[in-house]
């Protein structure tokens, strides 16, 4: 249906140089129907050129022969044979070969220490996990940098770990782990974090301080002064100093006591 506003708009800036093929396609995109645009395109052209008539359509009717020889056909037949047979093969070896899915998770905790074992489950649906070929690889999840790769090193098992490289920093990066069977393949992935390498000097430290605490506890044993009437006290809250304190109602304490007598205990009393 010619519009008149459009015939006027698209005569208006056929004038100014535009292409109709350029306004056709502005106006469509507005949202004014294709039959409305192509109607008003040909009144508005049809307005700034009237002695020019549009050329009626002319159907044309082509008619190709194809002739062959028995010989082509024969050969064409045979091309059509071994290219089905193409097909039908590969899309039988991609049925037989098993579409399977693969997937990954963390078995323990997604945050580990340069040298630790990172642990994972893979579990796979749709195939025998024993025939499939996996490959593993870490890569720095901002970076994409590979830092470490592997091809079947682990085994085909559902429960596996992987070494952390001692050199690895601090971070976050992404495992990976693909299998592949036939013409089939699947892969899975989780982040994990790399902590920060604990200090030498820290351990050295901590080992220090073990060491003197437990020379001081070997100079407690020493405190027993094979005196049944004592209690003898050394540890932390002495400072580790020997104390040796002495016990009421005691038979040996050189007193005779409450409860003794010569028959109950002869040494004191």
């Amino acid at each position: 249906m010619i519009k008149k506003e459009m015939v006027d708009y698209i005569a208006s800036n056929l004038k100014r140089g535009y292409s109709i093929e350029a306004l056709q396609k502005y106006l469509i995109k507005l949202g004014y129907p294709m039959q409305d645009v192509e109607d008003s395109s040909k009144a508005a052209y049809a307005l700034l050129h009237p002695q020019l008539k549009p050329l009626p359509k002319q159907e044309v009717k082509t008619k190709i022969h194809f002739h062959f020889t028995s010989h082509q056909l024969i050969a064409i037949s045979v091309v059509m044979f071994v290219c089905a047979g193409l097909i039908l093969y590969f899309l039988l070896s991609s049925y037989v070969g098993g579409g399977f899915q693969l997937n990954l998770y963390s078995s323990s905790s997604k945050s580990v220490y340069p040298g630790e074992e990172l642990e994972f489950t893979i579990d796979v649906r749709g195939a025998d996990i024993s025939k499939i070929d996996f490959t593993y690889m870490i890569t720095d999840s901002l970076t994409q940098k590979e830092v470490l790769t592997t091809n079947n090193a682990l085994g085909a098992e559902e429960y596996q770990s992987i070494i952390i490289p001692k050199d690895l920093s601090q971070g976050t990066y992404e495992i990976k782990v693909k299998g592949s069977k036939a013409l089939s393949s699947s892969e899975s992935s989780f982040i994990f974090i790399v902590n920060e390498k604990e200090e030498e000097i820290e351990q050295a430290d901590y080992i220090e301080i073990k060491e003197e605490e437990t020379e001081e506890e070997s100079e407690c044993k020493l405190c027993e002064d094979e005196n049944p009437c004592t209690s003898d006290e050394c540890d932390q809250s002495t400072g580790f100093e020997c104390i040796h304190i002495y016990l009421s109602n005691c038979c040996g304490n050189n007193i005779c006591e409450f409860g003794e007598d010569k028959t109950a205990c002869s040494i004191d009393c």
